[in-house]
């Protein structure tokens, strides 16, 4: 039953031309039912790319018209008792129809009167097509007097026909209110605008050309086969029908391609027949393949697991060129390795099978054989199926009787190693797979190199890894080992103390001088304290510029007495480069009681340290006790509970209002943070402010502060119609971050309020940075017009030159030089100074911390233009301050 099947199934190339013939009409009847569907489709996307278009241009004339409705001369000149009729002419004089292709422009009462009537762009009086016109308002005038666009919602559009002298016109309409643009409504006794569009000739042409129509037109009817889109006025009435036609490329296109694709049958069918014939040729080179690359994949296991066996590169290179001449079976492989300067090859192993290619000894000139060194430059094999000497003699030099050459370069990181070379005496094709070959007996021979490399790499560095490499001190790993091997010491007496010794004025060395001063202070710190420790005392470097001592006590020198001690060893000036520093050191104290406790040990004089660190002492020492455990876990907690601080809306502002000390009139309020947390009540900024800097949470928050602070200064403008300013204070922190004054223009951006409102308050500490990044901010802000105050003026870094760096626009002088002004001379000299000195730069001053109308009247007469304290105006919350400034 079956025996038809036989001949074809016996014969593939027979079977693979029934299958082609079987495919290609299968393919034909889904190509003419595909194209039958796509002509539908086709009609389908042109009529929804039509109405698209009718939508988008109803958008825009809606736009139009909004844009004469909604103006505050409009307003002005239309919605009064009288029309302003001279105006009309000047304003509406025909630039609508000129630029928008607006036909109708009329002005109409709540009377659903016409008051003003332009047609195609002139002036005619408003009874002229009065009755066209006028149902042209009946239509629209309920949806129009209903809509209000201020709602957001799609203004009232739709199509109206008319009829003139037995010739119908279709019209796209709009009719809104006349407003004002800061209005939300329409007002009661406004007037309306009215725009129509004629559908005319010359908008179907432009329509055909947009969207590619063929005859295009308006009719009251639909067009059996033709697609068409209703024109609906605002009632839902269809007025009339947009029609076209289609050319319709379904079948004109089968019809086409048909001759083509039984050409591709008869081709298709002659390459099944070679096809045929070519495969049982594949098939005998597909098995003879499969032998080789099971042959070269044996090879390649047997050197991946002798690598980490083999001791030297040498034997490695030995093998590996054993293994590959033999599975290639070549007369002739080598390796070589390449020197340091690049001039030179090495022989490191070496196969020969016939002596007839041997044309070099056991090194190699690169003059003496470019070619085989043209490998090493470039990174990439070389395959040479015949070498062609006579054609490049200069290049093709000492390749002695070689037909043929295969070279691969042997690269670790990408750094040419070495190179693998293969020759043949007579010509030779070169399989794929043999070249893959050598390729991964090269990449074998540089992990084998890397592999080494990195062994004696891994040696030194376990010589290094216990020393600090700037000092060469013992690191935090290596002290803690000698520690233990201290403490178990038969003659350890518990009398020793761990001495955490943190340099306080690195960072500001590293930011005034640069890193490498930075680096030979802490190396003159640990010469010191080398001297400082007797022989079998422990010093280590356990942090960037700290220093951990393990004293002996037990000498008749008490702690108190080492420590002056220490402190005497740093009198006098370290030596760093060509700059003498001095030092100021801090000093955490904890008694070492076993081995098992040394990182307890370390961990209490930290803790201890900390301590100072709060306090804002320098050059002294503590010695750990339970009380700074607690204040230590006390601060712990409040770090993380100020992580949550913002998601608890725990954080809130205060406002301290400033005045103009000429006029008395508030012109601004400085911003302050506050913590009303849930369980410990008002938590002071003093306290969180430097938690917030040490977490890097500053920022975050700092953010939040401006976001809070600007939405709040804009709600103020609009209250009192005042140009108020809100000040922001920035944390140093804050100005090294690189997106900082991105992030600020952003947030004015988003709340909308003018860079001229906002004022930023940093510390004298700017003067001493030499961060980048606090450079570029600082541009950045200036490019925007955000003005910069310097907050506590004179009681930090303060210098002219770095006010004039930074292009100050503010000072505030600092409370205490406020003290005993106006009666203490020497407060009141420096008081004038300053502000002289800020008025020679252009900037502003304003006096902090006043509480008298003395200081305030000073000020005023010293030319200090702004004023800001107690006697003023307490920080006061923001319902407060907006009575305040109604006061004001």
């Amino acid at each position: 039953m079956l025996s038809f099947l036989r001949k074809p199934l016996a014969s593939p190339s027979l079977l693979l031309v029934i299958l082609i013939a079987a495919t290609v009409g299968g393919v034909l009847s889904v190509v003419k039912f595909t194209i039958t569907q796509q002509d539908k489709l086709f009609i389908l996307r042109s009529q929804e790319m039509v109405a698209s278009g009718l939508e988008q241009r109803g958008q825009q004339f809606v736009g139009d018209l909004h844009e004469y409705s909604i103006w505050d001369a409009m307003d002005e000149n239309v919605n009064g008792e009288t029309l302003n009729t001279e105006w009309l002419k000047v304003n509406m004089s025909g630039s609508a129809y000129a630029n928008q292709n607006i036909n109708i422009e009329a002005i109409v009462d709540r009377h659903r009167r016409i008051n003003y009537l332009l047609i195609d762009g002139k002036f005619v009086p408003p009874d002229t097509r009065a009755q066209s016109i006028a149902q042209l308002v009946e239509s629209f005038y309920p949806a129009a007097e209903r809509y209000n666009p201020f709602s957001g919602a799609p203004s009232p559009l739709g199509y109206f026909k008319t009829t003139e002298a037995g010739v119908d016109t279709y019209y796209m309409v709009a009719m809104e209110g006349i407003a004002s643009e800061n209005q939300t409504r329409i007002p009661p006794n406004g007037r309306f605008m009215l725009f129509a569009s004629a559908l005319d000739q010359r908008w179907l042409h432009k329509l055909g050309e947009n969207f590619k129509l063929l005859n295009p037109n308006i009719g009251s009817q639909r067009v059996a086969g033709e697609p068409s889109i209703p024109l609906k006025n605002l009632q839902g009435e269809v007025q009339g029908y947009l029609r076209w036609q289609l050319d319709m490329p379904g079948n004109r296109i089968f019809s086409s391609i048909l001759p083509y694709v039984l050409g591709l049958l008869g081709v298709l069918t002659a390459i099944a027949v070679l096809l045929g014939r070519l495969a049982s040729r594949l098939r005998a080179s597909q098995l003879a393949q499969a032998q080789r690359l099971a042959a070269q994949g044996d090879a390649l296991r047997s050197l991946a697991l002798s690598k980490d066996a083999i001791p030297t590169s040498e034997v490695y290179a030995e093998e590996a060129a054993l293994l590959a001449g033999t599975t290639l079976d070549l007369p002739h492989l080598s390796v070589w390795e390449l020197s340091k300067d690049g001039q030179t090859l090495s022989c490191k192993a070496k196969v020969e099978k016939s002596r007839r290619v041997v044309i070099f000894g056991l090194n190699i000139e690169r003059i003496h054989a470019p070619w085989l060194f043209d490998v090493l430059d470039r990174k990439a094999g070389l395959v040479v199926s015949q070498i062609m000497a006579e054609e490049n003699p200069e290049y093709w030099i000492n390749t002695g009787s070689a037909g043929a050459l295969l070279a691969m370069p042997t690269l670790v990181r990408d750094k040419a190693m070495g190179v693998v070379l293969a020759m043949n005496p007579a010509t030779r094709q070169w399989r794929p797979d043999e070249v893959n070959f050598l390729a991964s007996i090269a990449d074998m021979l540089a992990l084998s190199i890397e592999s080494q490399a990195r062994k004696r790499a891994e040696q030194e560095l376990s010589q290094r890894i216990y020393y600090d490499e700037l000092t060469g001190l013992p690191n935090r790993v290596c002290l803690g080992q000698k520690v233990d091997e201290l403490v178990f010491n038969p003659e350890y007496d518990n009398k020793y103390v761990c001495v955490l010794v943190n340099v306080e004025s690195l960072v500001l060395i590293n930011d005034k001088y640069g890193v490498a001063t930075g680096d030979q202070l802490l190396k003159g710190v640990a010469r010191r304290l080398e001297h400082f420790c007797s022989a079998h005392e422990l010093l280590g470097r356990v942090g960037d510029n700290r220093f951990a001592l393990v004293l002996d006590l037990e000498r008749g020198v008490n702690l108190t007495q080492r420590m002056d001690m220490l402190f005497g060893f740093f009198s006098s000036p370290v030596k760093a480069k060509d700059i003498s520093l001095m030092t100021r050191l801090n000093i955490g104290v904890s008694y070492l009681q076993s081995a098992a406790q040394w990182a307890l040990t370390l961990h209490n004089a930290e803790i201890a340290l900390h301590t100072l660190h709060r306090a804002n002492r320098e050059n002294t020492w503590v010695e750990y006790s339970l009380e700074h455990h607690a204040a230590e876990q006390e601060e712990q907690a409040l770090r993380e509970e100020l992580q949550q601080a913002l998601t608890r809306n725990e954080l809130f502002l205060v406002y301290q209002p400033i005045i103009g000390l000429k006029t008395g009139k508030i012109c601004g309020a400085e911003a302050l943070i506050r913590w009303q947390h849930s369980s410990r009540g008002l938590i002071s900024p003093v306290t969180f402010i430097p938690i917030a800097e040490a977490t890097g949470s500053i920022y975050e928050i700092g953010i939040w502060v401006l976001r809070k602070a600007l939405r709040q200064i804009k709600e103020w403008q609009q209250e009192t119609l005042s140009p108020l300013t809100i000040s922001v204070n920035v944390s140093m922190i804050q100005l090294e971050h690189a997106n900082f004054a991105e992030d600020v223009c952003r947030v004015l951006k988003e709340e909308a309020v003018n860079s001229n409102a906002l004022e930023l308050e940093v510390t004298e500490g700017i003067a001493l940075s030499s961060a980048p990044a606090v450079e570029q901010n600082l541009k950045h802000l200036r490019l925007h017009k955000i003005k910069l105050a310097i907050d506590d003026f004179g009681t930090g870094y303060a210098s002219f030159s770095y006010l004039r760096r930074f292009e100050v626009g503010k000072l505030k002088i600092d409370r205490l030089f406020l003290e005993g002004v106006p009666d203490q001379k020497r407060n009141t000299n420096l008081v004038n100074t300053i502000i002289a000195m800020a008025h020679t730069l252009n900037a502003e001053v304003t006096g902090e911390g006043i509480e008298t109308p003395e200081q305030a009247e000073f000020l005023r007469e010293a030319g200090c233009e702004f004023g800001q304290g107690f006697h003023i105006g307490r920080p006061m919350s923001e319902a407060d301050f907006l009575l305040r400034l109604k006061r004001n």
